[in-house]
């Protein structure tokens, strides 16, 4: 699977500025990021925003058009030369150029594609995704190594770099192992073959260099599609009513971007299940908490569909589960996936009683302790916080202790594992604001967890 967690991770955050609600707002990206929060605070707004920044790949046609610009084909016919040639330093010194310029145009080519995601994912203009009365939406993204800002207005979305890694391209390694036959090594690990004849060829290892820059020196963002995942909140309608491999034109035209996104995935997690790609035993709590005796995947229709024994030996396709099953099923999936490095989560407690959020709390910290995962996720249940915090105090605890409790080393959250965030309103001045509370061996102080649960009881003291 792939790693994006190094021992310079806590260094990757975000800094938005007039984004929805928010005039500012700065996020730090732990393995375990959580936005607590009422309804309608700003919280799944920042969840889509941060999915939106970690899942958009370059636009590589613009990426072309833009490398071309800059003289892209001259350099890349003088590297296909010089391999031909056996000229190593020649070489080298053309393929770090041409690494250069497509480090120097990745924002740009990054900015049409973060547009577009941002456009799917709030289904609006942009204009409306800038906080009303300002003029632009800034967003700064940190990674371990570099780092970039993007400008977003109804004009468009504007990106630049801040901060670059250079070093990444001093230390390639480029060796000719005969004529035409190239091979790239990079600092971190990174190893590239390719026989070297044409442009596209050139232009391939090329794209493999900058997909591992930004994986060195930006990740956890712009990492695609593939490897970071969003669950959004309604799963289990999703589910009933949309998981079918074949969907007529007229249904699809109509489902928003993440609805369709979501379909897309299950059908991919199905697939892992019914490919033995999926750690069941990682699962087997929550599974038995929801009503679950097993769970399989069989190839029906061009398409692989789950399926769940029921504590009473009925076997239902999950569209056919009760609500919490089709709520969490596919989140269990995804946490216990061997594909899946970065999961967004929103409400992850839906549909479940208090001691199945419990359990879920537990599976999230398996997957990043076990699997090196890395989970963000929203919720408004005071009482999957506690779970939290509750994980958070475990760590401190001895392995006798843990076994007296019924818990495991790797169930428990270490604290600088964990960031978490309290979403408030200021309805006086129409904005949110983002609290970062504070997080100890001890977990989350007691004054500032009465805050969370008082935050949380806002609502349910309107409706008295």
């Amino acid at each position: 699977m792939l790693n994006l967690r190094n021992e310079s991770y806590s260094s990757s955050r975000v800094f938005i500025r007039d984004l929805g609600p928010f005039e500012e707002a700065e996020i730090e990206i732990k393995p375990l990021t959580i936005f607590i929060g009422r309804n309608s605070s700003g919280k799944s707004y920042l969840l889509y925003t941060l999915w939106a920044l970690t899942s958009t790949e370059p636009d590589f046609e613009r990426l072309g058009e833009l490398t071309e610009e800059l003289g892209a084909a001259d350099i890349a016919e003088r590297i296909i030369r010089y391999v031909a040639e056996g000229k190593k330093r020649n070489a080298r010194d053309n393929i770090r150029k041409l690494v250069e310029i497509g480090i120097d145009t990745l924002p740009h080519a990054l900015s049409p594609s973060l547009e577009k995601k941002l456009r799917g994912v709030f289904l609006t203009e942009l204009e409306n995704i800038v906080r009303r009365g300002a003029h632009n939406t800034v967003i700064t993204v940190e990674g371990p190594l570099a780092a970039a800002e993007f400008m977003i207005s109804r004009d468009g979305v504007k990106g630049k770099n801040i901060k670059v890694y250079k070093e990444f391209i001093e230390k390639l390694n480029v060796e000719i192992l005969r004529p035409r036959l190239l091979r790239i090594k990079t600092e971190r690990g990174g190893r590239f073959e390719e026989e070297i004849a044409s442009i596209r060829d050139v232009a391939k290892i090329m794209v493999e260099l900058l997909a591992s820059y930004i994986f060195s020196a930006l990740h956890p963002f712009f990492v695609s599609e593939y490897f970071s995942i969003l669950l959004p909140d309604s799963r289990a309608g999703i589910t009933r009513t949309l998981l079918k491999p074949y969907l007529s034109p007229e249904v699809v035209e109509s489902i928003s971007y993440v609805d369709n996104y979501y379909i897309r995935l299950y059908f991919r997690l199905a697939e892992e299940l019914g490919k033995g790609n999926v750690e069941l035993e990682t699962i087997e709590s929550i599974l038995r908490e929801l009503g679950c005796k097993r769970i399989g995947a069989r190839y029906e229709a061009g398409a692989y569909t789950v399926y769940v024994d029921m504590w009473n030996d009925i076997s239902l396709p999950i569209i056919r589960t009760p609500s919490g099953i089709r709520e969490t099923l596919v989140v269990a999936l995804a946490l216990a996936s061997k594909s899946v490095p970065l999961v967004f989560l929103e409400e992850p407690e839906s549909h479940l009683h208090p001691r199945a959020q419990l359990v879920l709390a537990k599976l999230i910290s398996s997957s990043i302790n076990k699997y090196e995962k890395s989970v963000i996720l929203t919720t408004h249940s005071d009482y999957f916080v506690a779970a939290i915090n509750n994980l958070i105090m475990a760590s401190k605890l001895s392995r006798e202790k843990l076994e007296d409790l019924n818990l495991r080393e790797w169930e428990t959250l270490r604290p600088d594992n964990v960031a978490a965030y309290l979403v408030k309103v200021d309805e006086e001045r129409g904005v949110a604001k983002l609290e970062r509370l504070k997080i100890t061996e001890e977990g989350i102080p007691e004054d500032e967890l009465a805050s969370v649960a008082e935050e949380l009881a806002y609502q349910r003291a309107l409706l008295h």
